[in-house]
């Protein structure tokens, strides 16, 4: 199987430190192939960034759908082009806020551990989190 995993922003060093996590997590056989594309901002800190982000993103989807990948990963926090990127790839396309979402919901006290869960970064990107989590259908709570 060849998954994907997608930066959205230019930042080459960011995207090889995510390319070793996933290698170390994925199942025996799996390539994880972590790409970053060559336009677009070097980080995503709120909507104009994802917008400017978007372009990139797709063309790596494109290239890899005649690579032949099987899946693709989003490394992004606000998902960008998630719902375009599902349009042109045969495989499944994850973000990682839903799969962050999924594996804190599923986890041992789950209840506990999805109740503090919020977003990773503090930047600009924090005024985005509430449309985020409206988007996903998750409650959002404010201290």
């Amino acid at each position: 199987m060849r998954i994907k995993l997608i930066n959205p922003n230019t930042t080459q060093r960011m995207t090889d430190a995510m390319g070793r996590c996933a290698r170390e997590v994925a199942a025996p056989g799996t390539e994880v192939i972590a790409v970053n594309p060559t336009m677009g901002p070097p980080s995503i800190e709120g909507y104009y960034d994802e917008a400017l982000a978007t372009p990139g993103l797709l063309a790596e989807v494109m290239a890899g759908e005649r690579d032949g990948c099987d899946g693709y990963v989003i490394a992004c926090f606000g998902d960008p082009g998630l719902y375009s990127a599902r349009e042109l790839a045969r495989g499944p396309v994850i973000g990682i806020s839903p799969a962050r979402r999924r594996a804190a919901s599923s986890s041992t006290n789950a209840g506990a551990r999805s109740r503090k869960m919020g977003p990773t970064r503090s930047c600009s990107v924090a005024r985005a989190w509430p449309n985020c989590a409206r988007k996903s259908k998750m409650r959002w709570a404010r201290r």
